[in-house]
C-alpha cells in the first residue's frame, strides 16, 4: 500500500523511560526515537489506535508531562502525537527536545 506524502518533522534517536497514564491504567515502555511532534516507544502490551492520555518522559533525573494520542501502532511500536494545549505544554516539549538534543538524528 502506498502512502500519500506527508511531512514528518525530523526525529532524534533517543532511548528514555515513557508512562503512558489512559483510561485508568498505566502502561510503561522505552522511547526509541523523539521530535516536537511526537515520539516512538516500545510498549507490551500493545495500546489502541486512538487513545488518548497523559505521557511521562523521563529524562536524565528530570520528568516530563504532556497529554498524548496514540497515532499509529507496529508490532510493540507505538507512535505517540503531542497534544499541545497551552504555552506551558509548548515550553516542555522545548525543554524535553533540548536536553535530548545531543542525541544522533534519524533520517
Amino acid at each position: 500500500m502506498v502512502r500519500p506524502y506527508q511531512y514528518r518533522s525530523p526525529r532524534l534517536r533517543t532511548r528514555f523511560r515513557v508512562d503512558f497514564f489512559s483510561l485508568g491504567q498505566r502502561y510503561t515502555g522505552e522511547c526509541t526515537d523523539l521530535s516536537p511532534d511526537g515520539l516512538r516507544a516500545r510498549f507490551e502490551p500493545n495500546l489502541a489506535s486512538g487513545i488518548e492520555g497523559q505521557l511521562e518522559m523521563h529524562v536524565f533525573g528530570r520528568v516530563h508531562r504532556v497529554a498524548a494520542s496514540v497515532a499509529n501502532l507496529e508490532h510493540e511500536e507505538v507512535g505517540f502525537s503531542f497534544q499541545v494545549k497551552s504555552p506551558e505544554d509548548e515550553q516542555t516539549l522545548r525543554d524535553l527536545v533540548s536536553e535530548v538534543g545531543g542525541l544522533s538524528w534519524v533520517d
